[in-house]
């Protein structure tokens, strides 16, 4: 499949200020976007918590006094854990 294509269908997902990032880079109908990782990594820039390993250590700190099921807990641990260990290995 056409980079082009596969821009397009992954754009054809985004919505409201996610969706407002990509006119800027589009010209004459061409996406100038390497492809989709580079969409990702566009719109992880824009979004992302920019304190994505503190806020991940404040929901470790706080979930054990979180009620839920444990299949929720340890969803919640994993990835809080794996923001927590990204930024240490």
């Amino acid at each position: 499949m056409h980079v082009q294509h596969r821009l397009a269908y992954a754009v054809g997902f985004l919505k409201g200020k996610a969706y407002e990032q990509i006119p800027p880079l589009i010209d004459e109908g061409n996406m100038y976007i390497a492809g989709v990782e580079a969409l990702i990594i566009l719109l992880e820039n824009a979004f992302s918590n920019p304190d994505r390993v503190r806020t991940a250590e404040r929901n470790l700190q706080s979930l054990p006094t979180k009620k839920c099921n444990f299949s929720d807990y340890l969803a919640d641990f994993q990835r809080y854990a794996a923001d927590v260990l990204e930024r240490r290995c």
